[in-house]
């Protein structure tokens, strides 16, 4: 009765109950969001009623893990000076550290094989801790897996309730069926999340106090444990175990000095045949330097006479060039003097007409003076005589025939030049 009064089940049950008290009407729990999420659909209720077994678990194996650890810092401080104190103190208690005690004691190995028989009850420990958890692991999963259940759900109420016809009026329906959608996932995996850690604080900590039992255990039970009988089949295994060893030994330094006599013929030969194939490399490097080097030789002289050919002819071609520019620079030397000839020429013909430009200007001043004492004195002849030596002057001077007379003024042509000068 008492058993099933302290199961997760009955916890859970429990726990849920007063939850849902709490959460109604006036309860210390209600808030419009603890409604919403917790209690917004039955598949919620259900997370928290599973939320709620697996926190009962937990719980039930934190208050279990106190009572181990005082039992196992307990037998750190115990000295038992027999067997039969030993197992007086572990009574018929279920906590690790006693069943410890009388899982090794009762039946009490020799020393040498105690140390092993403790590994394996603490491997056996530590296997129920983990199995302990089962059920745990179990609730963990399943939380998440209502979560997306209600995920399911609320979309397939929110798809049912989409009228085609009235979209206005089926507006709240779908809303409805997405609430109660994300609703339940979100509630799963907060609910989860607490789980999970909660779990993992206390397993961690149940798990150490497990290795520090089997510390403690080492030391205080292993001097409990009768010392090693001997045995005369134990001995005759020892003896034999130490002449096959020896056996082994000697077997193992013939195979030695085999294997060193091997591996020096080996030696030996591979020294002779890297040897021979060392010279045989050296020769055949030599008889390829050699040929290589007179190829070499004749490619050099033939390149030498390509090179040759074609300096000869660079030099051929580079003489006619020079020599046509010869030539070319000799007639631009002569077309220079010819030129400078021409120009000296021309510069003297431009100094006699400038001298002869200046000769007509003396003689146009002569002119218009003795024009203006013709005007002046009215002595016509000499005028005229004057004006026909100056014409005769002028002709000579401007390149005139000599020899040729000057034509006579006739009185035709001076009654104009008298009319011009009055």
């Amino acid at each position: 009765m008492l058993k099933l009064l302290t199961s997760p089940a009955t916890v859970a049950a429990a726990l849920t109950a007063l939850f849902l008290v709490a959460c109604g009407d006036g309860g210390p729990l209600a808030h419009p969001l603890i409604t919403r999420y917790a209690l917004g659909h039955p598949l919620a209720v259900a997370t928290v009623g599973l939320f709620f077994a697996g926190a009962a678990a937990v719980l039930m194996r934190a208050v279990g893990h106190r009572a181990e650890r005082r039992a196992v810092a307990a037998l750190a401080i115990c000295r038992f000076p027999t067997t039969a104190d030993a197992l007086a103190w572990a009574g018929e208690s279920r906590l690790a550290a006693p069943s410890r005690v009388r899982g090794l004691l009762t039946d009490p190995p020799p020393a040498d094989r105690a140390e092993t028989r403790l590994g394996a009850l603490h491997e056996s420990a530590a296997d129920r801790l983990h199995d302990g958890y089962g059920l745990v692991r179990t609730i963990t999963w399943a939380v998440p897996i209502l979560g997306f259940l209600g995920t399911v759900v609320g979309i397939t109420l929110a798809i049912a309730g989409i009228d085609p016809d009235g979209l206005g009026e089926s507006l709240g329906e779908v809303t409805g069926g997405l609430a109660v959608a994300f609703d339940t996932t979100a509630l799963a995996l907060a609910l989860s999340l607490v789980l999970v850690f909660g779990t993992h604080a206390v397993q961690g900590a149940e798990l150490s106090n497990l290795e520090r039992l089997r510390d403690v255990a080492f030391r205080a039970l292993l001097p409990l444990c009768p010392a090693a009988e001997e045995d005369p089949v134990r001995a005759a295994a020892a003896d034999v175990a130490e002449l096959m060893r020896r056996r082994a030994g000697d077997l193992a330094e013939v195979h030695a000095a085999a294997w060193r006599g091997s591996l020096e013929e080996m030696r030996s030969a591979w020294a002779e045949t890297l040897t021979e194939s060392r010279a045989a490399f050296a020769a055949g490097i030599r008889a390829e330097t050699a040929a290589a080097a007179e190829a070499a030789e004749r490619r050099q002289q033939a390149a030498g006479q390509e090179f040759l050919s074609a300096v000869r002819a660079a030099t051929d071609a580079m003489t006619g060039a020079v020599s046509r520019w010869s030539d070319g620079f000799e007639e631009a030397a002569a077309a220079d003097v010819d030129r400078s000839d021409r120009l000296r020429d021309l510069a003297d013909s431009l100094a006699a007409i400038a001298e002869r430009t200046e000769a007509h200007s003396m003689i146009a001043g002569r002119i218009d003076a003795g024009l203006a004492t013709v005007n002046e004195a009215g002595h016509f002849e000499e005028a005229v005589h004057s004006l026909t030596a100056a014409a005769h002057l002028l002709t000579m001077r401007l390149g005139g025939v000599p020899g040729q007379s000057a034509p006579q003024p006739t009185s035709a042509h001076v009654v104009p030049s008298q009319r011009r000068a009055a």
